[in-house]
């Protein structure tokens, strides 16, 4: 099976756990209302309903609401889906070809090394059987997301030449 752990990482380096849904009936986490965190998603697998083994470590920047619940809008969101389907399955002929103009795709979200750190420290104390690979699976999530952000700029850059006829 797999298990998702959704965390939310303070100004002050505080972690806090968040529920899975943020229905209306959820209380959000009045502590951090109004402030910009750093949102963790860790995907592992389970034995005995218990973490094993860490998959893949998410991260993404939120402004919290007044109620300290996700305030994300539709415009950050189709944002997001541009990038995906805008560049994530064209060649750079098919991306020079469009009318509309190109655009660099957003760099992907890397915690400083204070969040690590205080991410770690969160692993280890309340999933110890994930706190082994948790900086492994962690830096090689942040190296594989920066290589495809170079791919895409790559692309970017190889399609406007094409556009202009300087290839």
């Amino acid at each position: 099976m797999t298990g998702i752990r959704r965390l939310f990482l303070a100004n002050d380096q505080r972690v806090f756990k968040v529920a899975h849904s943020q229905d209306e009936g959820n209380e959000g986490i009045e502590e951090l209302a109004n402030q910009r965190v750093l949102e963790v998603i860790l995907y592992y697998e389970t034995r005995n309903k218990k973490p094993y083994d860490l998959l893949v470590v998410e991260f993404d920047r939120l402004v919290l609401s007044s109620e300290g619940k996700e305030a994300g809008t539709c415009k950050e969101e189709r944002i997001k889906r541009h990038h995906f389907f805008g560049i994530g399955f064209k060649t750079a002929e098919d991306l020079a070809a469009k009318k509309s103009p190109l655009s660099l795709p957003s760099a992907p979200i890397v915690p400083t090394l204070k969040e690590k750190e205080a991410l770690y420290k969160y692993i280890e104390e309340n999933l110890p059987s994930l706190s082994l690979e948790a900086p492994l699976v962690l830096e090689m999530n942040l190296k594989r997301l920066q290589l495809i952000y170079q791919n895409q700029v790559k692309l970017i850059k190889e399609a406007m030449k094409i556009r202009n006829g300087k290839r």
